[in-house]
């Protein structure tokens, strides 16, 4: 077990204070400064941070608790696997490289292997929503993770191979789009059409063409206006 020289975690505060500011924005950093220090956050950590900061330990609990990142367990093994559990790497596959990282190490996420060389989480978004599904072992970004991949990251991890045969930073694949409108859009002509007709009619239009909301629920887009149409007042909002 690993003994923490309280006296010791107060200068490294104080000096990563005049590093970050000492109000409550510098948390984050200075949590990720003494994670890097001490390999997790144990209370004594997380109690005189807030101390520093004069804010309540809760609060500190809260923030190390929620991201994925922080560590507040001592055993975890010396190469963390976080894949990405989001909606977009979900559909990339996310289930099928979950399952080869389980076979390979014979553990479940949430878990560390006997040997304390690898534990397998699951993490909330990465950043490579385009390049799915996405892994993160230590500090090091996987993007496009199938199958075949992971299993080759396992393998060099226990080579200790992982940080010279993979590259440092993955390539942005951000693509800039062009105009959507140009001049030869006639995009008046639909909006004169529109006019033209009564609202029941553009209702039924909209119905028939199956449109629906991007809120995230899929609701019939039709059916908005529908509502909003026969709501008392002259405003109306959707």
């Amino acid at each position: 077990m690993q003994i923490i020289d309280r006296e010791k975690i107060n200068q490294q505060i104080e000096d990563l204070k005049k590093k970050y500011g000492d109000d409550r924005s510098a948390l984050m950093p200075i949590l990720q400064d003494l994670q890097e220090i001490y390999g997790y956050l144990p209370d004594i950590i997380m109690q005189e941070t807030a101390h520093a900061l004069n804010i309540h330990p809760v609060e500190v609990e809260g923030v190390a608790s929620f991201y994925s990142f922080f560590r507040t367990k001592e055993k975890q093994g010396k190469y963390v696997i976080r894949l990405c559990k989001t909606i977009s790497c979900d559909l990339a596959g996310k289930d099928k490289v979950a399952r080869q990282f389980e076979n390979e190490l014979g553990i479940k996420f949430g878990e560390t292997t006997k040997d304390g060389m690898f534990t397998l989480e699951y993490t909330n978004c990465l950043g490579m929503c385009d390049q799915g599904p996405a892994v993160m072992v230590n500090d090091r970004l996987f993007a496009r993770v199938d199958p075949e991949k992971a299993s080759r990251i396992i393998s060099d991890c226990r080579r200790n191979f992982l940080k010279t045969d993979f590259p440092d930073v993955v390539p942005s694949d951000v693509k800039k789009a062009g105009p959507i409108l140009d001049n030869n859009v006639k995009a008046v002509e639909p909006l004169k059409k529109a006019l033209a007709v009564t609202r029941p009619e553009i209702i039924s239009i909209i119905r028939d063409s199956g449109l629906k909301g991007r809120g995230g629920a899929g609701f019939p887009t039709a059916i908005k206006w529908q509502l909003a149409g026969a709501a008392k007042g002259d405003k109306k909002y959707v």
